[in-house]
């Protein structure tokens, strides 16, 4: 006997794991409308047939109960048009219409809901409680049946998003607590929670952690512009980028401390002093590296703790991806090629490598 179109609605549900409240949510209708389908007392409207064989990833055909192939989703084609479009209220207008036909598809929902932040952050419409309310609805979609991790995180920073613009911290902080941390500390959304909760024992955690890893992202980039100087064989300028990182870096903690991972930007300063036959200087950079092996140990150990007030409060976050036998093998690699020759039979450089070998 062949199935009537509410069974095969129930058995395509059940078979992608929704609930009729989920399916309907997608549809953006009740659920009283999928119970009344499957339960063979509806049909559903011919304006819902093509959505509900996209949705379910199968040709309209197949709900008729004639045959079963895959529909073709000409994502590429619907993505170059929607990249057109600079106005995030005419992307929202046109990926919504793309959404009537594709309702559940994940990147399509994304590009919905990043599109309706921007509108309700920016306050670029009079309709703000209507786009927030689909965006809540686009969000418990990809929260709920996405198994995606990002878009499920994305959907979350959306809503964060959303309601903190709105001045509701609370349902704000219920979307941030839902990440991870990694990405949590880069929500700001968080952080405005605490402040206007005055709770600032959490926004002080909150920036000192945040300027933790922008210092990480800004040695970095200094590093690389010095590394990109020494190649094209600017080694002066190579020196002043490296010695110029060290010098902020001190400045700001007084020292140059190990869990920083300043080791390259160290190791390329020596390597440049070298290139400049600037050997005394390049023995004084080298030495600082016989500091670090010490400093990690007690990083590592959780003997080291920065009284800097920069830095004080995020101290569970220094020991992040360090490893110490890594670095010091990096170090003992770096001092035995061939650019030491010069300085190989140098007394200093002698007692620097059997520090460094102990």
């Amino acid at each position: 006997m062949s199935e009537t179109m509410g069974q095969i609605i129930r058995r395509l549900r059940k078979e992608r794991n929704l609930t009729q409240e989920e399916l309907a949510e997608q549809l953006n209708i009740t659920y009283q409308a999928v119970s009344r389908w499957e339960n063979g007392t509806g049909m559903p409207d011919i304006s819902q047939i093509v959505p509900l064989s996209n949705l379910f990833g199968v040709t309209t055909d197949v709900l008729f109960g004639i045959h079963d192939t895959d529909p073709v989703v000409d994502k590429e084609k619907i993505m170059d048009e929607y990249d057109q479009i600079d106005n995030p209220t005419e992307s929202y207008e046109f990926i919504m219409k793309v959404l009537k036909q594709y309702p559940g598809h994940t990147d399509f929902l994304r590009c919905a809901l990043s599109d309706g932040t921007q509108i309700v952050v920016r306050k670029l419409t009079d309709n703000i409680q209507k786009i927030t309310t689909e965006c809540e609805r686009i969000a418990r979609i990809l929260i709920n049946c996405s198994d995606n991790a990002d878009s499920v995180a994305d959907a979350h920073k959306c809503m964060a998003t959303i309601y903190s613009s709105r001045k509701q911290y609370d349902l704000a902080k219920e979307h941030t607590d839902t990440l991870p941390d990694s990405i949590m500390l880069r929500s700001k959304e968080t952080r405005e929670y605490y402040f206007m909760t005055e709770n600032y024992k959490e926004t002080i955690l909150w920036d000192s952690s945040m300027f933790f890893r922008m210092s990480r992202e800004f040695i970095q980039v200094i590093t690389e512009l010095g590394k990109d100087y020494y190649r094209e064989k600017q080694y002066m300028n190579a020196s002043v980028c490296f010695n110029a990182l060290l010098d902020m870096i001190r400045g700001l903690f007084g020292n140059l401390p190990s869990f920083l991972a300043l080791e390259d930007p160290i190791i390329w300063l020596v390597r440049t002093y070298l290139k400049l036959n600037q050997y005394e200087k390049a023995l004084d950079t080298l030495e600082i590296l016989t500091m670090f092996s010490e400093q990690q140990k007690k990083i590592v150990t959780g003997n080291e703790i920065s009284d800097n007030p920069l830095l004080k409060p995020a101290k569970y976050k220094y020991t992040d991806g360090y490893d110490t036998d890594a670095v010091r093998n990096e170090c003992m690699d770096f001092i035995k090629q061939e650019i030491f020759d010069p300085v190989r039979k140098n007394t200093r450089f002698i007692k620097i490598l059997q520090k460094m070998e102990k």
